[in-house]
């Protein structure tokens, strides 16, 4: 949504270019290539949210240590930076 309504701000900013210096030799050509993008433009849609979902979710009972147990692992986003080794 956030593109969308950017998109028209820049097309509505485009337009009033368009109208003040369309008629001025000196500007003309501004206001052609101003035309001209705007005909390229690929138009973003306007987006329709759906009706909102809630989701509901138990509180989970407590669960006794060890919740997690880790033998020889390593984390990492990418392999040249581990994040965390375990040995």
């Amino acid at each position: 949504m956030k593109e969308y309504e950017k998109q028209q701000v820049e097309i509505e900013k485009d337009k009033a270019i368009i109208a003040k210096f369309r008629a001025n030799n000196a500007r003309a050509s501004m206001a052609q290539c101003r035309i001209k993008k705007l005909e390229k433009m690929e138009v973003i849609e306007k987006v329709v949210l759906d009706d909102q979902v809630e989701f509901f979710f138990p509180k989970p009972e407590r669960i006794p240590p060890p919740l997690l147990n880790i033998v020889d692992g390593e984390f990492y986003y990418h392999p040249d930076k581990v994040i965390i080794n375990i040995r």
